[in-house]
């Protein structure tokens, strides 16, 4: 098996899992309990929240466990209409679904107003554009929602100057950081964001795990109600070994940050260079730059009809990849990211890398391309 796909998950680590065990066998209290199964577990979940806001750089009464990025940005969208009065969300079209189609439901539901960012062939907004939004337009509470590293295309986003932008105009400003988070420096006092979601399952932790990050002079309403859990912003018993696994993945990638990061940064370049010297006539979709592109994802256009064709032959051939994001290619067959910026004209394959793979493993799939892409390679 060739795995890259690692942009829609990956599996747990093993140290992460040893660190999770003790919380499913033998700590395994609920942590509203008062005796000491019920404290052990919940000096676990503050172990693990004081990494996370460590990481982020801010107080451990921000940061609010959840079931994942998904939760988290329906938390801050629901939340933000609720109780800060929002009336227009600043977005782009080639955000996760989680944000895109949150959006849109809220739209039809209470009537908000979306501004959709335009965008060039590389997946691209001016700034411009964003800062003529907010000036044309000061008196209507809005919230931007940008992602800081795209599932999808790898793109970069300038987060730090979003934020600075938003401030100034008084928006509010929510940042999906499901990609970078663990792989890439990440500080909300310099982001100068409101809220911060992040995902375990991208970063070595299990599925079903995640956090926002919401800044202390800001407050949401829960959008599950029930008991007191999460200073009564998550009802329901927490998820005691996630959230200890989360924490443990967090802090191992916050210890090994740079050197995963050029080991990605190595695969990447490696990857793209025997990609273009075999298949000439394929297409890197995104931005180019290694510096404004994330290190572990690569999309290229493939000159053949079907990218749903392709991913099943490769799949046959134990090479695992993705024609789009994860969370959509069991709906739609077409990129919706890439059908927002043009690029349709063919068929996409998004390869993504992990911290354990090796040139090795690349050169087995360079020639598992070649065998199944045959025509279009070189010899």
């Amino acid at each position: 098996m060739l795995y890259f796909d690692y942009a829609a998950t990956t599996p747990i680590d093993e140290d992460v899992l040893s660190e999770m065990m003790p919380y499913l066998t033998q700590h395994w209290g609920n942590p509203s309990s008062i005796h000491k199964l019920g404290r052990t577990a919940r000096a676990a979940i503050e172990k693990a929240r004081k990494t996370i806001a460590t990481s982020l750089n801010c107080s451990t009464s921000e940061i609010f466990f959840t079931s994942g990025g998904t939760e988290a940005a329906n938390l801050v969208f629901r939340g933000a209409i609720q109780n800060l009065g929002i009336r227009r969300i600043i977005t782009s079209p080639i955000e996760h679904h989680c944000v895109t189609n949150t959006a849109k439901a809220l739209s039809q539901q209470q009537n908000i107003a979306i501004n959709w960012l335009h965008l060039n062939q590389q997946g691209q907004f001016e700034m411009e554009e964003l800062i003529f939004l907010l000036k044309n337009e000061p008196k209507i509470p809005t919230l931007v929602s940008l992602m800081h590293v795209n599932n999808e295309l790898g793109n970069i986003t300038n987060i730090e100057q979003i934020g600075e932008i938003c401030n100034q105009y008084g928006a509010f400003f929510h940042t999906d950081a499901v990609q970078s988070f663990g792989f890439m420096p990440l500080s909300v006092q310099q982001i100068g964001c409101h809220f911060l979601s992040g995902s375990g399952h991208k970063l070595y932790a299990p599925k079903g795990i995640g956090f926002l990050y919401v800044n202390s002079q800001t407050t949401l309403p829960p959008l599950i109600y029930g008991g007191s859990q999460e200073r009564n912003m998550r009802a329901g018993t927490e998820n005691v070994s996630g959230i200890v696994g989360l924490g443990a993945a967090a802090q191992a990638a916050h210890q090994v940050m740079p050197s995963r990061y050029a080991h990605l940064l190595d695969l990447k370049q490696y990857f793209r260079s025997q990609l273009l010297y075999y298949f000439p006539d394929i297409t890197i979709n995104g931005i180019a730059e290694d510096e404004a592109s994330a290190a572990k994802i690569l999309n290229v256009t493939v000159p053949v009809p079907d990218s749903g064709l392709i991913v099943a032959q490769l799949d046959v051939e134990g090479l695992y990849v993705s024609g789009g994001s994860a969370c959509s290619s069991g709906a739609e067959v077409k990129s919706y990211v890439l059908e927002a910026i043009g690029s349709m004209r063919y068929p996409a394959v998004r390869f993504s890398f992990g911290k354990n793979q090796t040139k090795s493993d690349i050169d087995e799939a360079i020639a598992i391309l070649r065998q199944t892409w045959g025509s279009g390679a070189k010899k």
